[in-house]
């Protein structure tokens, strides 16, 4: 579930969460600008709701809910309500005794809940069940606590949250715990000392990791999250991953987070996912094109060892200046072996400075010649450089045949977008 550039409403759906980057988007909603959609789906209702957000400029955040028309989360939806005013980041939930609640952030300051009468209607007054208490909640920028979602294990409900500035090192994750009543009463939740995931760490393998939301594997056994953060501590555009990790629980019934994987580390399916081949494959030859410039990534016609990586005019014939040969280094990682040299793109000695250019070197199978395609959706991907830690970009978002190739910090621009045209080795 999320919105495209075009502010469409879109699902996606895969038999694998490893084919859910590759897999097509559905357009099921258009309704000018939105964001913070969740989907949720109600037995007793037989449909599909989206709660979401509308963000048209000159007004508050005004949020919704739409009805699937059938019981397909891809199918069409209809309006069905609005929830709440000067608000976002809606979730439900239902309680042990079939009641079911809203969940929303009020203008960045308060964790609101609502109890629902139907899937689109809210019963009596909102009320607010946390605020930005401890430290590390608070922001220069004034905001914010956001992002609730509810989780019950072994009868314990917990609530996570967001807190602090999205784009800062402080944005973590805290923790709500239910502690039985009446969950309309805020005197009925403990805070417990956070943040429990992620926060400021200058080592840390992601920056900015928030709105964890939980979901089961598919045999039911195991329970996974997913959340967004940064790759570095380098805060530009929109360069965020979607990420997913396990759950452990602790002694209380309250999900334990655990600390951010490194972006690295390939995380093992959830259990009873089928899994499968997606994306780029070993010993595959592909025509790689910036979706910015519209050039090729081009060998230039060297030979030689340390010749610049550049960009040129993409040829139709297949050049093999411009094709590359896949080769798996393990862990989602490949080498880029150009089809004229037998060399290899290669960041020089390991660089991890930005703006530091690329070369061919001989192949090594080493990290600075590893490259991990993450798609983007749209048939697109970024090239993150296991070495250097950084993404394979034009400089610039220059249109100059010939320009050298370099490694930079993720800013989710289009100089560091690529399409992948497979091709037949020259």
């Amino acid at each position: 579930m999320s919105t495209n550039p075009q502010n469409l409403l879109t699902v996606t759906a895969s038999s694998s969460i490893q084919g859910l980057p590759y897999a097509n988007e559905v357009n099921v909603y258009n309704s000018g600008p939105l964001e913070a959609p969740d989907l949720s789906y109600f037995s007793d209702q037989g449909h599909w709701y989206i709660y979401y957000t509308s963000t048209s400029a000159g007004t508050s955040n005004q949020s919704y809910v739409i009805e699937s028309d059938g019981g397909d989360a891809q199918g069409t939806y209809h309006y069905k309500g609005q929830i709440c005013s000067g608000c976002w980041d809606l979730s439900v939930f239902t309680w042990i005794d079939g009641s079911r609640y809203v969940m929303y952030t009020n203008g960045g300051g308060s964790l609101m809940i609502s109890a629902l009468s139907d899937p689109w209607t809210p019963s009596g007054n909102a009320v607010a069940i946390a605020q930005r208490t401890q430290s590390w909640e608070n922001s220069p920028q004034g905001c914010c606590i956001e992002n609730p979602w509810a989780v019950i294990h072994n009868g314990q409900l917990s609530v996570l949250y967001a807190a602090n500035w999205y784009a800062s090192t402080g944005y973590a994750e805290g923790l709500l715990k239910f502690n039985g009543g009446n969950l309309l009463d805020p005197n009925s939740w403990t805070k417990v000392a956070g943040p429990v995931f992620g926060g400021s760490n200058s080592s840390s393998p992601g920056y900015g990791a928030g709105t964890a939301a939980l979901f089961s594997s598919p045999d039911g056994t195991e329970t996974w999250f997913a959340y967004h953060a940064w790759p570095e501590n380098y805060f530009s555009g929109d360069a965020r991953d979607i990420r997913v990790q396990r759950v452990s629980w602790n002694s209380d019934n309250t999900p334990n987070l655990g600390s951010i994987d490194p972006i690295t580390k390939l995380e093992p399916l959830p259990s009873g996912d089928p899994g499968g081949s997606f994306g780029p494959q070993n010993a595959q030859t592909f025509r790689i094109a910036n979706v910015s410039s519209g050039k090729c990534i081009d060998q230039l016609g060297s030979t030689s060892t340390f010749a610049p990586i550049g960009q040129w005019d993409c040829r139709s014939s297949g050049d093999p200046n411009q094709q590359w040969r896949l080769s798996d280094q393990g862990s989602r990682f490949f080498g880029l072996t150009s089809l004229t040299s037998g060399q290899c793109i290669d960041d020089p000695g390991g660089m991890t400075a930005s703006s530091t250019k690329l070369q061919q070197y001989p192949c090594n199978n080493l990290s600075p010649q590893s490259w991990r395609f993450t798609p983007l959706g749209y048939g697109q991907y970024k090239l993150y450089n296991q070495a250097g830690g950084l993404i394979f970009d034009d400089p610039g978002g220059s249109t100059n045949n010939g320009e050298t190739q370099q490694l930079y910090h993720d800013v989710g621009a289009p100089p560091q977008q690529w399409t992948l045209q497979q091709q037949q080795p020259y």
